[in-house]
């Protein structure tokens, strides 16, 4: 995630990507065109004077026609694609919008609530190795991540100075909600396992599974004998679940590889699994907990559905504010074939 446009990020988690561009070549005046030395730029529209390029949002479109077409495969019609740039223009507008109000905004402290922001993102990773793994893979150093997380940090601090950030919801609201909605909360059987993972690439030999299996089984006849499973599994797993002790929280069927599943969920509550063989290795698996096929319990759900209906606000909330930022801005629209349609929108 390189750093860009201070707002697009954002406002694709705010939206749930709900960002959509074609790739079409739509309509110009001969009088949007700006020359940058011997490149001519194409003007979609202008915000307080500031200029939105064609480019801007074409290089949005491969990634999210591709993602539309994913889920929604017909043919895109005309009026589709219209729609869709419409769309497009809208958000480019609120971005531009956004980023010249974030601009003002002050953070004396950015140096602390950077070291917050990097210690919210890694704890998406279920350890520090993991976590290294991804930053490699984008060919970026901790100190590119936390750089590109001081967009992220400013557009928080612009929200919650406008009272958009973490609205409060009140609990009978949530528990209105709930019972609003029963067939929401209905789940199926869910098993809380930890494993202990022995890695064998798929064309492995057979001596090179023995091998593996061997040391399984050996870690499992310690943990029999009264070795705390946990951690054997921080000692011994090689995948990234091993910092946390193997454990993997609940799962239900469907998720994970059958071999996998049909021994988790034959297993009793504390015991453990015999060597389980699945595409990735071999596993031991202790089932710790399990919840019944049913309906999940108010006090199981109110803080997703808390965190959810704060969600669901705050975007009302920034689709109010954008509203009252359009009100006062000079927004000129310099596609032909959006005047009228932006324009009346």
């Amino acid at each position: 995630m390189k750093k860009g446009l201070r707002t697009e990020y954002f406002l694709r988690v705010i939206f749930a990507g709900i960002i959509v561009i074609a790739l079409c070549t739509p309509a110009y005046s001969s009088e949007v065109e700006e020359k940058h030395g011997k490149n001519t730029r194409r003007i979609a529209a202008k915000v307080n004077g500031n200029a939105i390029y064609a480019e801007q949002v074409d290089a949005l479109a491969e990634k999210e026609i591709a993602a539309y077409r994913k889920y929604k495969p017909r043919k895109m019609t005309p009026e589709m694609i219209h729609k869709l740039r419409l769309k497009a223009l809208k958000r480019a507008i609120e971005n531009e919008l956004l980023s010249q109000e974030i601009k003002k905004v002050t953070v004396p402290d950015i140096d602390r609530k950077l070291d917050e922001k990097l210690k919210e993102v890694k704890k998406e990773y279920p350890s520090e190795e993991h976590y290294k793994r991804r930053l490699s893979s984008w060919k970026m150093t901790e100190e590119d991540m936390r750089a590109s997380l001081v967009d992220s940090v400013y557009f928080d601090e612009y929200l919650r100075k406008h009272g958009i950030s973490n609205p409060e919801v009140p609990e009978k609201d949530i528990r209105e909600y709930y019972k609003g909605n029963p067939r929401a909360f209905l789940r199926e059987e869910t098993v809380k396992v930890s494993h202990i993972m022995i890695k064998v690439e798929e064309n492995a030999g057979a001596e090179e599974k023995g091998q593996a299996r061997k040391k399984l089984e050996k870690i499992r006849s310690e943990i029999m004998k009264g070795k705390d499973f946990a951690e054997s599994a921080k000692e011994h797993s090689q995948d990234g679940y091993a910092q946390k002790g193997g454990d993997l929280g609940f799962i239900q069927k469907g998720y994970m590889p059958r071999e996998f599943e049909d021994a988790a969920f034959s297993l009793e509550k504390g015991q453990v699994s015999g060597i389980v063989e699945t595409k990735h290795g071999y596993h031991i698996i202790k089932l710790i907990d399990r919840k019944p096929r049913g309906a999940a319990h108010y006090d199981e759900v109110k803080d997703f559905l808390k965190k959810y209906m704060q969600r669901q606000l705050e975007k009302e909330k920034l689709t109010a504010h954008i509203s009252e930022l359009r009100k006062g801005a000079k927004i000129e629209i310099l596609m032909l074939d959006f005047e009228e349609s932006e324009n009346s929108s």
